[in-house]
């Protein structure tokens, strides 16, 4: 059996207190499409959010699984495990995987610069 190539589910953030103290502590990175916020933890987890006044369910749908696909790929560029929430704004159109995947590693280094 093929192992499948993606997050394991314990890497998702889904509480909403856990939620909350991220979005209410964690320092914040801006991008052109979204906020990043990060707070350091003991292991990687992340959360995609979308407001639901842009684009249609469709369209937030897609936008969510190619922001996680484009954290997949680029999680090796944060050095520190960290939290991670993506927050997009509501300025949005559709956004293809090209410019997603290069904004997410902008900001992944950001952060590790940061860090160091």
């Amino acid at each position: 059996m093929v192992a499948r190539n993606k997050l394991p589910r314990s890497c998702t953030l889904k509480s909403r207190l856990d939620i909350r103290r991220l979005f209410d502590t964690a320092r914040r990175w801006p991008g052109d499409y979204f906020v990043c916020y990060r707070e350091r933890s003991k292991n990687f987890r992340y959360g995609v959010f979308v407001p639901g006044k842009i684009l249609t369910a469709v369209g937030r749908n897609r936008l969510k699984r190619l922001t996680r696909e484009a954290i997949r790929l680029n999680k090796e560029i944060l050095t520190r495990p960290c939290t991670v929430g993506i927050l997009f704004r509501r300025d949005v159109k559709e956004l293809t995987f090209e410019i997603v995947d290069a904004e997410i590693k902008r900001v992944f280094r950001l952060i590790n610069e940061a860090d160091e």
